[in-house]
C-alpha cells in the first residue's frame, strides 16, 4: 500500500526567500493546505511518498498539460505565487523528483505483490468547495475514484467503513478523481482511491484522534482484503 500525500507541508525552500515572506502567499498557504492529513493517514505497512514543500511552492497533484484548475490560477505553479517567486525551474525539478518516487514505489509493489493499492491522502474545506462551484452540503468525507483503477468493492469497503464510524461519504463530491502514475495508467493491477478529508471534521483534538482511529483501522482492512 502506497500513502500519497501531496499538500500536507506548509514548507517553502530557503532559497524563495521573497515568497516565503509574501502576505498573499502566506494567505493562500493558511487556504490550501491539507493540514495534518501526515498524521491523519499513518500506517505502519504503508509506504508514504510525501511531497516535502508546499503546493504554494509547486502543487505535485496539477497535470502538466491541460490542468484544468490552471484558469483558477491553481497550476502546477500557482498564480498568487509568480510574482515573488525567483526559481521557477527548481519548483518544476521537485515535480519531476516527486513523480519519479511515486513511479518507482508503485512499479515495487507491482513487482513484488503483483498489485499496487495508492491512498490518495487530502483534505477540504468549504472555501475550496465553493471554488469548484460546489455550493451543496457538504461531507465529512470525499471518495475520489477513478473508472479504471477504483474497484467497486474498494468503493464500497470504504463507504461501509466510515458510514459506521458515523461519518456521511460523498463519491467524487465535491472532488473527483485520484492519483495514478501516468505511464502506467490503463494497468488494471494498481487500484487508487483518493480519500479526502472535510477540514471541519478534524477541528478539534478530540474529532482528530477519532478519525485518526477510524482511518488507521480502514487502511487495516483495505490491506487485509488486497494481501
Amino acid at each position: 500500500m502506497i500513502l500519497h500525500i501531496p499538500h500536507s507541508s506548509e514548507l517553502i525552500p530557503s532559497y524563495e526567500d521573497e515568497m516565503a515572506k509574501d502576505k498573499e502567499v502566506l494567505n493562500a498557504i493558511e487556504r490550501y493546505t491539507d493540514f495534518k492529513t501526515n498524521e491523519l493517514f499513518s500506517f505502519e505497512k504503508a509506504t508514504k511518498v510525501e511531497y516535502a514543500y508546499s503546493r504554494l511552492f509547486c502543487d505535485v497533484e496539477k497535470l502538466e498539460k491541460n490542468e484544468p484548475m490552471e484558469k483558477l490560477g491553481l497550476g502546477i505553479l500557482y498564480d498568487v505565487s509568480k510574482k515573488s517567486r525567483k526559481y521557477p525551474n527548481r519548483a518544476l525539478e521537485t515535480y519531476t523528483k516527486h513523480h519519479k518516487k511515486l513511479l518507482e514505489v508503485t512499479s515495487l509493489e507491482l513487482d513484488l505483490f503483483d498489485r499496487a493499492i495508492i491512498i490518495d491522502c487530502h483534505s477540504f474545506s468549504a472555501e475550496q468547495a465553493k471554488e469548484q462551484g460546489f455550493n451543496e452540503d457538504l461531507p465529512n468525507i470525499c471518495l475520489g475514484v477513478d473508472e479504471i483503477h477504483t474497484s467497486d468493492v474498494l468503493v464500497s469497503l470504504c463507504k461501509e467503513h466510515f458510514n459506521k464510524d458515523g461519518y456521511s461519504i460523498g463519491v467524487n463530491v465535491p472532488f473527483c478523481g485520484t492519483i495514478i502514475p501516468l505511464t502506467l495508467y490503463g494497468n488494471e493491477n494498481i487500484l487508487s482511491i483518493m480519500i479526502e478529508i472535510n477540514k471541519e471534521s478534524y477541528d478539534s483534538d478530540e474529532k482528530f484522534l477519532a478519525l485518526k482511529r477510524s482511518i488507521g483501522t480502514l487502511l487495516e482492512k483495505i490491506h487485509t482484503l488486497y494481501n
